[in-house]
């Protein structure tokens, strides 16, 4: 799929007859993230990143001071080792509280499905990476994640819009199996998304996976969102597993 293609997708364009599991993706968030992304080059690479299941846009660059976690002292950049070391204990910390016991696979790459059965470590293989483009800024993590016969891409993204950018809007989409809002116990608006979709490989039939994602959003503006897609038709955490790491105290302001 181009560039073009999945952009088209992402702006409402009719999906293909053969709808796979990223442009699911793709069009469930579409709203969310166009906003926050502005210009046709931005918001085309990031809907790509969105789509294959990475991160966005990584810069080493400062970007704007954010609350909690994602705050970055006078003398060193967002970006810099010892922020980045303490973003990823947060987030590793928060999967440990709600899920103890994952595994995962280590040196996989998360684009391609075939390369997630490796064999499987206890110690965590987490980056975690800076990123900021026109709409907001922050940090993301992920790894692939392992619960018994479930293998999925698990990350969650902690960020912070910039200046001038509207208050998102907690709308669900047709496209989803099963979307919810609710309020957290200091404020925040959260929403939950469970998408069916289906991988396919050359001369094989179609085999059903499914993608869930929680997102908090905190009074401030500060956004946790929590993700896994799996490679099966089973979901690798549940919805009050999910809700409660993204509302952890290490991870939001308070």
């Amino acid at each position: 799929m181009t560039y073009q293609q999945i952009f088209d997708e992402a702006l409402g364009a009719p999906p293909p007859t053969s709808v796979d599991l990223d442009g699911i993706m793709v069009r469930e968030a579409r709203r969310g993230r166009l906003r926050r992304l502005g210009a046709y080059g931005t918001a085309a690479g990031a809907v790509v990143a969105v789509a294959v299941g990475i991160g966005v846009v990584v810069t080493d660059r400062p970007a704007v001071t954010m609350p909690g976690i994602v705050a970055a002292s006078s003398s060193e950049a967002p970006g810099d080792e010892a922020n980045k070391a303490r973003v990823r204990s947060a987030m590793l910390a928060a999967i440990d509280r709600e899920v103890p016991g994952l595994r995962w696979v280590p040196d996989a790459e998360h684009k391609n499905m075939a390369d997630w059965s490796g064999p499987t470590v206890t110690d965590p293989s987490w980056p975690v990476s800076w990123f900021s483009h026109q709409s907001a800024s922050g940090w993301i993590g992920a790894g692939l994640a392992v619960r018994g016969d479930i293998r999925a891409r698990f990350s969650i993204e902690i960020s912070m819009p910039k200046a001038g950018q509207s208050t998102e809007d907690l709308t669900c989409s047709g496209a989803a199996r099963a979307c919810e809002t609710s309020r957290g116990p200091n404020g925040e608006r959260i929403r939950r998304v469970d998408v069916d979709g289906r991988r396919t490989l050359p001369d094989k039939p179609p085999t059903p996976t499914v993608s869930r994602w929680v997102e908090v959003f905190c009074p401030d503006g500060t956004q946790v969102r929590v993700s896994a897609v799996s490679s099966s038709a089973e979901f690798l955490l549940t919805v009050p597993e999910m809700t409660a790491i993204g509302l952890d105290p290490a991870l939001t302001p308070r």
